[in-house]
């Protein structure tokens, strides 16, 4: 009943929230833009994280719900996929049953990222986004996560690494790892990102396995801790083999599949953005019909809402299963699904 009435509230309070933006936007003759109300979202969730007990939002941990990849811990096989760092975000996730998951992508410099409006809702609960890896780059980002996000949090966490070219991986993996290394005990791993359709060169590394192999070889010669590669949608199904095939030949990899898919958008400055919500579940689910004989963990993201949803992946061999839109649009769907799964004919 409580995470009921908690997820009517959440509802009504985004809806609202949402309404009053739209509204102020129209009067003003300002172009429709869906980012005031993430951020107001973002700041209602720190304040109530900050006044309300930490109880409230606490949910039970079900043990024939944990999961393994390689020596991660899992306590569910829900995570959360790398789109957000906001501690307070991240915390109430956890809380609500998360078995873990990525902070958003981070590159080493810092970057305004991508010009306003940079998201925006479309029809059957999708949304695009163009957000460019806005942020402030690798040394704040560190800050942030070693002072409000490492000392309160026991999953694992991932640290998705972006970049246009081969370099900036390269680096961004060298500051990250520096970091990872003071912290043995806590559960840390990396992913690559090397399909986001919002920046310049981001999908560069999709068009180059070769490159790819060279990049991991090179993070495997550095340190052991499990590296994940996030595919994309829009490959083809010859490229995903290829690809998963390639991640698998490297010791303690697994594969993410997938990213968002690109589509073209007037509303977004940049004319087009990456694509994440329901729609994506038939591709997702494409995808991992191809590459679950290959022999490589799996990671299943994107169109992911639902308990069956999630049975449908952990049926078909997947480790885990990610989730972005879902949380943006009602977190407390998280304890319900775990909760289901753990009374329900599929217990993993």
């Amino acid at each position: 009943m409580r995470i009921t009435l908690l997820s009517i509230v959440y509802t009504l309070i985004r809806r609202l929230t949402l309404s009053l933006v739209y509204l102020s936007q129209a009067v003003f003759r300002q172009k429709r833009d869906m980012e005031p109300a993430v951020l107001i979202g973002d700041m209602g969730i720190k304040w109530v994280r900050r006044c309300a007990p930490r109880a409230l939002f606490q949910s039970p941990v079900y043990p024939n719900l944990e999961r393994r990849l390689y020596d991660l811990t899992f306590p569910s096989p829900l995570t959360f996929s790398a789109f957000k760092h906001e501690p307070d975000c991240i915390k109430l996730w956890l809380d609500l049953g998360m078995g873990g998951g990525c902070l958003k992508t981070i590159l080493p410099q810092m970057r305004p990222g991508n010009t306003r409006p940079r998201i925006q809702e479309r029809e059957g609960g999708d949304l695009v986004n163009a957000m460019g890896f806005p942020g402030d780059g690798i040394p704040v980002f560190l800050k942030e996560v070693e002072q409000h996000i490492l000392p309160f949090v026991s999953q694992p966490i991932g640290f998705s690494l972006g970049g246009g070219s081969i370099e900036e991986y390269r680096i961004a993996f060298r500051s990250l790892n520096d970091f990872v290394k003071r912290f043995p005990e806590k559960q840390l791993y990396y992913e690559m990102n090397i399909s986001c359709p919002n920046v310049k060169n981001g999908r560069k590394l999709t068009k180059h396995p070769e490159l790819l192999k060279e990049l991991l070889l090179e993070i495997r010669s550095e340190t052991d801790r499990v590296v994940g590669v996030k595919l994309s949608p829009d490959q083809t199904d010859e490229m995903l083999l290829t690809f998963a095939k390639l991640i698998y030949s490297v010791p303690r990899t697994y594969v993410n599949v997938g990213n968002t898919q690109y589509v073209t958008d007037s509303r977004l400055s940049v004319g087009g953005g990456g694509m994440s919500g329901p729609s994506l579940l038939k591709r997702t689910k494409e995808m991992v019909s191809l590459i679950c004989d290959v022999g490589v963990p799996i990671v299943a993201t994107g169109g992911v809402r639902t308990r069956d949803d999630v049975a449908y992946f952990l049926e078909q061999g997947v480790v885990m299963v990610g989730m972005a839109t879902a949380l943006v649009q009602n977190p407390f769907c998280v304890p319900k699904i775990n909760q289901s799964l753990a009374r329900g004919r599929h217990n993993v």
